[in-house]
């Protein structure tokens, strides 16, 4: 079974991508959580046309990644794992934890590093949410994530199984967490003891940056429980919060060479919006 699933992962991986994207698109379609503010095509062109160009750059960059270089890290006994000898059913485990921790920690340095806050704020900068901003991510931002993931493969010596189940994990949770979707309160304050929400991701995208550099997990909230870096709710609730980055709100952005150039340009502000609380809303 395992050796079906890791000869197959392309078509696996790509299957549960789009299906991923269908599911959630046709589900916000269905019960949105909010009234989206710009024009849908437009975004959705930028957006889907960012992660074309992601996808390719990614390829020639890394063209065997992820799991041939698990393969290769296990038939060579390569990583701290084979070092230790931990035994097959434990690697799994923690192989899917340091990755997740991985996810975490990069989205912090992505928030923190200046150069790397240039290349993450394109994400940032989308003014309505939906599951096309899962697909908004500068193709260097990309390459820094994939360049980054291949290191902590490479030292944990994270097995190929391992790290297939974590990005089929991830891929659907990336999608459901962007979602426009409207869950039961009582629904979602229950399932986001496990997992993360789109209420809870949504207040990562707050315009406050207070409220931004918080909720930092993509899959399981308990690592912003761990660090301290846990929102429950923003302080102008959902339906006044503002979503983007005010520096970013001219129509130009919206199209993809501008969209592009984002991390190159120093914009001033636009507007004197009120981007959301100076304090409160954090546990």
């Amino acid at each position: 079974m395992e050796n079906y699933l890791l000869s197959h992962e392309g078509e696996i991986y790509t299957g549960c991508y789009f299906f991923a994207i269908a599911f959630v698109a046709t589900w916000e379609s269905i019960t949105p959580r909010q009234p989206l503010s710009q024009p849908m095509g437009l975004r959705w062109l930028g957006n889907i046309a960012v992660t074309i160009l992601d996808i390719l750059l990614v390829r020639t960059i890394f063209p065997f990644f992820g799991i041939a270089l698990a393969l290769n890290t296990e038939q060579n006994g390569w990583g701290l794992m084979s070092l230790f000898h931990v035994p097959t059913a434990w690697a799994l485990l923690i192989g899917i934890i340091v990755l997740d921790l991985n996810n975490y920690l990069q989205h912090y340095l992505l928030h923190h590093i200046p150069l790397l806050w240039r290349l993450h704020r394109m994400h940032h900068s989308d003014m309505d949410y939906d599951f096309s901003t899962s697909l908004r991510f500068h193709p260097l931002e990309a390459v820094f994530s994939v360049a980054l993931e291949l290191i902590v493969i490479f030292i944990f010596g994270i097995p190929a199984i391992a790290y297939m189940v974590y990005k089929i994990l991830q891929v659907f949770m990336a999608a459901f967490v962007h979602g426009n979707l409207c869950i039961p309160k009582t629904v979602d304050w229950q399932l986001r003891k496990i997992m993360v929400t789109p209420d809870l991701h949504r207040i990562h995208h707050s315009a406050s940056q207070i409220e931004a550099n918080c909720n930092f997990s993509g899959v399981t909230p308990w690592w912003d429980r761990l660090f301290g870096t846990y929102m429950e709710h923003p302080a102008l609730g959902h339906e006044k919060m503002v979503v983007g980055l005010a520096e970013f709100r001219d129509e130009k952005y919206r199209y993809l060479p501008w969209m592009l150039l984002q991390p190159f340009i120093n914009p001033k502000p636009i507007d004197d919006l009120i981007l959301s609380s100076s304090e409160g809303g954090q546990d």
